[in-house]
């Protein structure tokens, strides 16, 4: 009994210490079992995150392509309108008091681009 210390004490502290040696790799074990299916769990939830955003910014950029297509000057022009460009200038018209009798105008069309002369007007360009 030199620390204080008899032999039942040390007897009793070998076991526990023994029993705690014997359990502590299963409980390490098992940790990291834990610790590995948490792992996988958070990938998993990453991975759905990143797709939820994938899912969300294509639909946006569908949203964005579809109003940049209505916007298209193109697109004005397939659905029936035309620009009508006073020339040698190439000004475009949007009043009838930018033009004169006999002025050259150029029409584009989507199909393609008409060149003619004003030959009269209707309306005061109000």
């Amino acid at each position: 009994m030199r620390y204080g210390f008899s032999r039942a004490d040390i007897a009793v502290n070998l076991m526990r210490l023994s029993r705690s040696v014997r359990s502590s790799p299963i409980r390490i074990q098992e940790n990291i079992s834990d610790s590995k299916q948490k792992h996988k769990q958070l990938i998993l939830n990453m991975l759905k995150s990143i797709l939820l955003l994938i899912r969300n910014n294509k639909w946006k950029n569908e949203v964005l392509v579809s109003r940049l297509k209505a916007l298209n000057p193109m697109a004005v022009l397939d659905r029936g309108y035309s620009i009508t460009r006073k020339l040698p200038q190439r000004s475009i018209i949007m009043d009838t008091r930018q033009v004169d009798i006999n002025d050259q105008v150029e029409i584009t069309l989507a199909s393609g681009t008409l060149t003619g002369r004003i030959e009269g007007k209707d309306g005061d360009g109000a």
